[in-house]
Order: C-alpha cells, then structure tokens, then sequence
C-alpha cells in the first residue's frame, strides 16, 4: 500500500517496488507466502476500488436527478426529453458539473427518461387528487345542505333538479357534468347507506327498549304473584285491571304481548315451587287435609301453615302450589264431569237401540245383558254399578215423564160434542 500498488498491478510490478523494502523479507520467511499475501491485498483492494466505485456513480446519478429537478421544474409536463426543454434549461443543465460527472451517455439517457416519465406519473397522481379533493368539496356540501334542508335535498332527487339547486356555489362549478354525475351518484349511495345504518341503529334502541319493559312487566308480574294479589290460577284478561296503572305495564307499547309474558311469570313460579311439592304433599298427608274444587285458602292455612312454615316453605310457595294444586283438582273434576256427560249419551243411546222403555226394569238390563257392554263398563268405571243404575232410573224416569206429557197432549186435542138448543119445528112435532 506504501509503494503504491493497485489492483492492477502485477505480481512481478509488485517484488520490484518491495524488494528494497526490509519488511519484504523479515515479515514473510519463503516466496510463497509472499505472493499468497499479494493476492489476498489485490482481491481485497479490487473489492474496495470496486465499491467505491459503485457508490460513486450512484452519487453522480442522485445528483443529476437533482441537477434535472432543479432546472427543469418549470417545464411543461407534456415535455419527455431534454432536446424539448426550453433553450436556457437545456444549457443550464448541460454546463453543470453533475451532467459531466455521469460519463456513461446511455445510464445518463436513462436517467433523463425516467425522470421526465416520473415527473408525468407525480403530475397525473396530482391531478387525480385535485379532482377527487374537488368531487369531495361537492359531496360534503351535498350531505350539508341535506342535513340542513332534507325536504329540499334529498337521494331521490334527479340530476336536473340537483344541478339547478347547488348552481350558485363554487364547488359546483369547479366539476364539470361528468364528475357532478358521479358525486351524485355517490352520494345517493353515501345517504341511502347512512339511512339503512340508522334504520338499524333505531331497530336496535326498539329491540333494547322492548327488552328493557319486557323485563319490566315480568318483575311486576312477579311482585302482584308474591303479595297475593293475583294468584296463579288467574286468568289475564281478569286481573289485567290491576296492572294498566302501573309503570311497569307501559300502556305506549302496542306490541308487547302481556299475556304471553303473564303466562311465562306464572310458569316460572310454578317451576320455581317445584321443590317444595314433596314437603307439602308430606304435611297434608300427616293432617289428613285434601285439596278439593272447593278449598279454601284460608281454611287451608289455618289447618297446615305453622307446619309447612316449619318445613321451610314461604307463604309465597304455599300460596303458588295451593293454587296449582286447586286448580288440577278443578280440572280434574271437568274433565271427569266432561266423560260422565259422553259416558251418559252413549249408555242412553244403547238403551234406546235395545228398547228400553218407561216400564222397564233394571232386571231388563240385566236380562239382555248389557252390563258387559262398553257403554255400561265405561260409565261404571266412572260411578260404579249403583250410580249406572240411579242413571238407568234417570232415564226411565224421563220416559216416563215424556209417556205423560204426550198422553195429556192427545187428551187435550180430543174436542167433546156440545147439543145445542132444539130447533122449532122438532119442538111442534113433540
């Protein structure tokens, strides 16, 4: 390096410019050491000359995109090479240091190219964005004027009437039709889309809303049930008169279905004493006390209460599952009512077709064995044998009853002969 070997030069070059040198031989003991470490400093200075080299014109190429931005910047766009450019900018970019320090002509051509092809791409790029910053200024005054005055401007409005309403302001003008149109058109989609956006919003505050007094009526359900108010086995439209008054009804909604929320509530508290059936039903059977279509509440209570409050019941529980267990037991007794009227016309209707008539006896039943079959087995099942005959009686008694009532009609219908008085000419003869 201190003799002034370069990557050029050659190994002999190289011993004859170190061989007066001491360090030539004292540092390196044979020939080819010596020549091996010559390889090693010219690979290695190559490598540097190299890269300096590259940065080099690298940094001639990044100055003479800036000598071209500098002179050229007040150049037509339409301009795609230096030849075009103006006189002056010509010779002010030609006579400049930076043009003659990138000497290879076709890396320079290049850089000429795409620098006015760039230049083109940043100047459409701009006016894409003037004219966009345009149609925007357009629309924004659009959505103000429709938020101020929705009457007057509104998405359903043609193009016509829209260019006659926005002709005096300068975002209006600053587009031409085409662009207009396209606002328009976009700002149609922009209002119809916010207007969905609220008309879901406002679905939603109606949903919560709906939730929220839903919620409201249940609770006040819920507390008419657990102060006795109402009682299970209410019927909606009979105790809807004890709630219109209050908040929780919300007499505004017309939507909300009340008795389905009523019927819901009472299924809940049923479902909720579910748990304290078994004890109930232990403490009536203890003290012998039955649930009948006639109990009442009162005279139930006096009888079991201290017991099933013992038990760990609330008056609340005991008041819900009397009141089912009432309600059953009414059920149970329509329903048996309900079998014994159907079970009655048919055992009626098989007395008629064997000919049973007003002086029959229960021995004639007996007789044509109608005993065995279903109509009478049906009706002894729900009465027993005793009470198929007191109906068997009912019937003939009805027959008999009916037997009289038409034996008086045709009596009444037989007029007697009246004699008048006897006429002159049959009194002479006499």
């Amino acid at each position: 390096e201190e003799v002034g070997v370069k990557g050029e030069t050659s190994w002999l070059e190289a011993m004859k410019l170190c061989a007066g040198d001491a360090r030539y031989k004292g540092a390196l003991g044979s020939y080819g050491e010596r020549k091996e470490a010559f390889k090693v400093f010219v690979a290695e200075l190559t490598k540097q000359e190299r890269i300096e080299g590259i940065l080099k014109i690298r940094r001639a190429r990044t100055d003479f995109v800036a000598l071209l931005e500098e002179a050229l910047s007040s150049e037509d766009f339409s301009v795609r090479s230096l030849a075009d450019c103006k006189e002056t900018n010509r010779l002010k970019v030609e006579m400049d240091p930076r043009f003659k320090a990138l000497p290879d002509e076709k890396e320079k051509n290049d850089v000429i190219q795409s620098f006015f092809l760039e230049r083109e791409r940043l100047a459409k790029e701009e006016k894409k964005r003037e004219r966009k910053k345009r149609m925007m200024a357009l629309q924004i005054l659009l959505g103000k004027l429709a938020g101020d005055n929705p009457e007057l401007f509104h998405p359903k409005m043609n193009d016509s009437s829209l260019e006659k309403a926005l002709a005096s302001h300068p975002e209006f003008s600053a587009l031409d039709h085409i662009d207009r149109a396209l606002v328009y058109e976009d700002w149609r989609v922009e209002e119809e889309r916010l207007a969905a956006e609220e008309r879901a919003k406002e679905k939603e505050r109606r949903k919560m809303k709906m939730k929220e007094e839903r919620s409201m009526f249940r609770k006040g359900v819920q507390g008419l049930l657990e102060s006795q108010v109402i009682s299970i086995n209410d019927v909606y439209e009979d105790v809807e008169a004890k709630m219109v008054d209050q908040d929780w009804y919300c007499a505004e909604n017309k939507e909300m279905e009340r008795e389905g929320l009523f019927l819901d509530v009472v299924g809940a508290m049923i479902d909720s004493a579910k748990e304290f059936r078994d004890p109930f039903n232990s403490v009536c059977k203890e003290l012998s006390v039955a649930i009948t279509p006639t109990s009442a509440y009162e005279d139930f209570t006096a009888k079991c209460k201290a017991k099933l409050t013992a038990a760990g019941m609330e008056e609340m529980y005991i008041r819900v599952i009397f009141d089912y267990l009432l309600q059953k037991s009414i059920d149970k007794e329509k329903k048996h009512k309900k079998r014994l009227e159907r079970g009655k016309v048919a055992f009626f209707d098989l007395l008629h077709r064997k000919e049973i008539i007003a002086s029959s006896t229960w021995e004639d039943v007996l007789a044509k064995k109608l005993d065995t079959r279903s109509a009478f087995l049906d009706l002894e099942e729900l009465v027993g044998k005793e009470g198929v005959q007191s109906i068997f009686d009912e019937f003939v008694s009805s027959l008999k009853e009916k037997d009289d009532h038409l034996g008086k009609r045709k009596r009444d219908s037989v007029e007697p002969v009246v004699e008048g008085p006897p006429e002159e000419g049959e009194l002479e003869e006499e």
